[in-house]
């Protein structure tokens, strides 16, 4: 029977798109091919999958073509459902092309798979050989769904592909920036192995699709994007998966930016390509840690469903550097080596640009477990970390009591675009907690680049058991939270807006928030002189909501604080700055520079006082910014001072010593003479008595 490529045209699958699977019944299996197939020119031909051991054919697929958006190509499903097989270990399913206007069949492709039953009633090929190829897409010839970028084809031997991804890749050994990417999960293969006794183990495999998320093929590309055309050359690119290697990608970028297959291409038995499509070079990093079989006697016989290796002196390379024979259910990746201070958690204030959390908005807060039924609390910290510069960085929060490890969170880091903010939010659900008392929560920035650990913030904290009827309440008692006051100048510069252009201040109170919508002014002065009254917004700012909720005696009972975002209505900065057209009853804060204090008033009462200093440009800060042992803040943000009024009747609880010992999650105040001031306001203590 002659070959498909000996037709005219030739007939052809994709490899870089082919799927082999079988599917197990009680009483054996079926098989299915997925593929796309070139060449294909009358709908009067025919095609078959026929299922053969030992050159007796056991069951036959017939094929169905279907369009695909490449009229070079066309999809092909060969799905044999009729017969259930229980024939294991070597198979060859031979793919059959007849031809109606000449009459002759043509042999497309031998698929040499194994069968195996990996436990009762469970059937599935092992798929072993699948991870030795790879291969790069070019944009023209990808699904219309699809960004019209170079993408990357291989298979790994695992589920798992949560995380952030990146390239990081060389030209000609020089390095370039890293490089985000996505991953997509094409194909999978599951083999079940149910024990009798023991924990139930799956066998994966799954085609994975990365795209680069800036690169374009050609010599085109806007904004951030890379042309490939601009760094012709060898590339070697490293996918990274949440700072951990997974795979190396070698290829030949051309000087018209395309990406040139790999010299085994063009020796002998070397399969035909689609078009668009790139053989590639790849290699699995010894410490990748996320594969569950790899078997590098199967790689080296075959590379995908039994096709053979080209007859090139470039494979013998590629087979040297298959890793060591790997068998494991849970792969576990090895942990990152420091290239400098292994070992060492650096202060964040140590690594350039420096890390450290914007203190206006940050929080700590405890939640019921999640079945809601078992003792027990799950905790939450919501950060903004300042200086972060990539998406494969990473952040946990360790939680600590008396220096030993509890639990530890992974946080989740996107990226704003004023100053670079990663913005954090450390979610731990695992075992429900029940530790009381003093727990230092510690915040680690861990820097894909250098490989180091950096303790961007110690969160001190006390833990309480609520008194209650029922159900356990566990929460943090924030009382050190009422003593601190920030203000945020939100960008971007502009009239009209509701919170663009405007100074928001944050602090905290304890009180419920049905106080927010109500009428709310700033009763202010400028170097004793009064202003009109200015309208102030409020509503819960970024920390969020405190609360424990219990039940004592019948009776309901709240400990609560909740983090305020008040928006004033002036805009700080000059006048000059903003579009024309303003209002002549836009307030400017470069206007009226100087020391300002002003009373926050509700329906006649001072619910708190802010004290701070306007600068000739129009911008707010205190003597708290500069004071020794300040905290760093963000370029837009500044600590204002914040007083309590004798007559102030909001705070369900106030406690005047936890106020003093430090100014939000056991942050230090600094030292000098402004704050003995501010604490000297602090009112005695008052409220809801201590959570015992």
């Amino acid at each position: 029977m002659p070959a498909g490529i000996q037709h005219d045209p030739p007939r052809f699958l994709d490899e870089s798109s082919t799927f082999l699977t079988i599917g197990g019944q009680d009483e054996g299996y079926v098989f299915r091919l997925e593929t796309q197939l070139a060449g294909y020119t009358s709908k009067s031909d025919a095609i078959r999958l026929e299922w053969k051991q030992g050159g007796k054919t056991l069951a036959t697929a017939k094929c169905k073509v279907s369009d695909s958006r490449d009229a070079k190509l066309v999809a092909l499903v060969c799905d044999q459902r009729e017969q259930t097989l229980k024939a294991k270990g070597a198979i060859d399913a031979e793919l059959i092309y007849k031809d109606d206007g000449d009459d002759h069949e043509y042999l497309i492709r031998t698929f040499k798979v194994s069968v195996v039953e990996w436990a009762k009633k469970t059937w599935q090929l092992a798929a072993d050989d699948l991870l030795g190829a790879a291969y790069a897409i070019d944009s023209h010839h990808q699904s219309i769904s699809q960004v019209p970028r170079p993408r990357f084809r291989f298979w790994i031997a695992s589920g798992e592909m949560n995380g952030t991804a990146t390239l990081r890749c060389t030209v000609d050994g020089a390095a370039l920036p890293d490089l985000p990417a996505s991953f997509e999960s094409t194909t999978r293969l599951d083999a079940d192995i149910l024990p009798a006794k023991g924990e139930r183990v799956t066998w994966k495999w799954t085609q994975v699709e990365v795209e680069a998320n800036t690169l374009m093929d050609g010599a085109k590309a806007g904004g951030s994007d890379v042309a490939l055309a601009a760094h012709p050359g060898a590339w070697a690119c490293l996918v990274r998966l949440d700072g951990r290697p997974l795979r190396e990608l070698r290829f030949q970028v051309t000087a018209d930016g395309t990406i040139a297959s790999h010299p085994m291409q063009g020796a002998a038995r070397s399969a035909p390509l689609a078009p668009g499509v790139a053989l590639i070079d790849v290699r699995i990093p010894r410490d990748a840690g996320i594969d569950q079989r790899i078997k590098p006697e199967q790689l080296r016989k075959s590379r995908g469903f039994g096709l053979p290796w080209p007859s090139d002196p470039s494979v013998a390379a590629i087979h040297a550097a298959f890793p060591a024979a790997v068998e494991t259910p849970k792969p576990v990746a090895p942990k990152a080596v420091a290239k400098a201070g292994a070992g060492k958690l650096l202060p964040g204030a140590s690594h350039d640009p420096p890390r450290f959390v914007d203190e206006a908005s940050t929080s700590v807060r405890l939640s019921r477990n999640a079945d809601g039924k078992t003792d027990g609390y799950a905790f939450h910290v919501y950060a903004m970390i300042a200086g972060t510069t990539s998406k494969a960085d990473r952040v946990r929060l360790d939680w600590k009591q008396g220096g030993k490890l509890i639990a530890s969170a992974k946080c989740t880091v996107d990226k704003s675009e004023r100053d670079a903010l990663g913005l954090d939010h450390c979610d731990y659900e695992g075992k429900p907690l029940t530790a009381k008392g003093a727990i230092e929560a510690e915040l680690i920035y861990s820097d894909d680049v250098e490989g180091n650990d950096y303790l961007v913030r110690t969160y001190k904290v006390t833990v309480a058991k609520y008194p209650s009827f029922g159900d356990a309440v566990y929460q943090v008692v924030a009382d050190d939270v009422l003593g601190a006051a920030w203000v945020r100048h939100w960008y971007p510069q502009i009239l009209n807006d509701s919170r663009a252009g405007h100074p928001h201040f944050a602090f905290w109170v304890a009180a419920v928030d049905n106080f927010l919508t109500t009428p709310t002014t700033l009763r202010c002065t400028v170097g004793g002189a009064k202003l009109a009254d200015i309208s102030l917004g409020l509503e819960t700012g970024d920390g969020g909501t405190i609360e424990a909720s219990t039940l004592v005696s019948g009776k309901t009972i709240k400990y609560v604080w909740n983090h305020l975002d008040a928006t004033a209505n002036v805009y700080f900065g000059k006048a000059s700055e903003y579009p024309q057209g303003a209002d002549k009853s836009a307030v400017f804060l470069a206007d009226h520079a100087g020391a300002w204090a002003c009373q926050l008033r509700q329906e006649g009462n001072v619910l708190r006082e802010l004290a701070f200093t306007v600068s000739d440009k129009g911008f707010i800060s205190s003597g708290l910014q500069t004071a020794p042992g300040a905290a760093p803040t963000l370029s837009n943000t500044a600590a204002v001072e914040l007083r309590f009024p004798k007559a102030a009747k909001l705070d369900t609880r106030v406690r005047p010593d936890a106020m003093k010992r430090s100014r939000g999650f056991g942050l230090p105040w600094p030292t000098g003479p402004v704050v003995q001031a501010v604490q000297a306001t602090f009112p005695p203590a008052s409220g809801l008595p201590d959570p015992k």
